[in-house]
């Protein structure tokens, strides 16, 4: 009697246990169908994400370019006297009105744009017109007074600008607004918009003689990227930046610790080893013993950046 007690409960475990494991099995076979099926729906929209962030940044190049390939603007820095002669950075005052106009109303006719500035070759600053900042209204924008014009040649996006060539545009890294050299709060990212104005000489050889330059507010950019329920989308630079993350206190690491000295915060360090993983070529989903991560490559001008959706 005892033996058969035993037989039939050795029976009873090992069916409960087939049992069971079917169980677990079903259940984690619809776990990775649904979470299949929501690597798919995440993928696309971060497609439409992408598409739509690639569109307003052309939109904005595209004006840009529009702008420097105004005749007024070739005329003025034609006119402009070299840093030394008589008249050094006056530029002919008919050609400079009408470009002022011009540069005021694109201003007024979208709230975004913070300000354009012509440059010449040597990047100085001819004529600028600004909302915010130097004093100015952020509401109405109007031309920066001449004691006001700087010497932008030492930014990234002169350079990448002047050799950019005509009928081209470089974006800036997306940054916080700073006065200063300080970081203003609540943040403001912009990005700079820089195209080139060439003058063709011998051969039909295009040289950049200045460029059109354009701050752009990226707050509309940036908030077009948003976290479905249950997921967290972040927008990373190719240093591992956040530029967008759920929790606005992971954005702009690096800028941020350059600034006070804090360790920075990255994507690489919160999952470290994934980074390569997803930008392998051909790569669009990792998983970690975290999560599902689905990503996409989205160019930002001449950028390659990352949206990433954790699931």
């Amino acid at each position: 009697m005892a033996r058969l007690k035993v037989v039939i409960l050795t029976a009873s475990l090992a069916v409960a246990a087939a049992l069971l494991a079917a169980l677990y099995k079903a259940w984690r076979d619809d776990r990775e169908r649904r979470t299949e099926r929501l690597m798919f729906a995440r993928a696309a929209l971060l497609r439409e994400m992408a598409f739509g962030v690639d569109s307003a940044v052309r939109e904005e190049m595209d004006e840009t370019i529009a702008l420097s390939g105004d005749p007024d603007v070739a005329a003025v820095l034609a006119g402009v006297a070299k840093p030394g002669e008589a008249g050094a950075g006056d530029p002919p005052a008919a050609a400079a009105e009408r470009v002022s106009a011009a540069f005021l109303t694109m201003c007024r006719a979208k709230p975004r744009w913070r300000g354009i500035a012509l440059l010449d070759a040597s990047g100085r600053e001819v004529l600028a017109v600004e909302r915010g900042g130097r004093g100015g209204d952020p509401a109405s924008p109007r031309p920066v007074p001449r004691h006001a014009i700087t010497d932008r040649s030492k930014e990234e996006w002169f350079a990448g600008g002047m050799a950019a060539g005509r009928g081209r545009c470089f974006v800036s890294r997306i940054v916080p607004l700073a006065e200063n050299g300080r970081i203003e709060y609540p943040v403001r990212p912009v990005a700079r918009f820089a195209s080139s104005v060439a003058r063709s000489e011998g051969g039909g050889k295009a040289v950049s003689v200045g460029l059109v330059a354009v701050e752009v507010s990226a707050e509309w950019l940036l908030k077009s990227i948003y976290s479905p329920d249950g997921t967290e989308t972040m927008l990373v630079d190719p240093t591992g930046d956040f530029l967008v993350h759920p929790d606005k206190r992971m954005c702009w690491g690096r800028e941020i610790a350059e600034q006070t000295g804090a360790p920075k915060i990255s994507f690489q360090m919160l999952y470290p080893g994934e980074w390569d993983k997803l930008t392998a070529a051909g790569s669009d989903v990792c998983w970690t013993d975290l999560a599902v991560l689905v990503s996409r490559p989205i160019a930002i001008g001449n950028r390659e950046l990352r949206l990433i959706c954790r699931i």
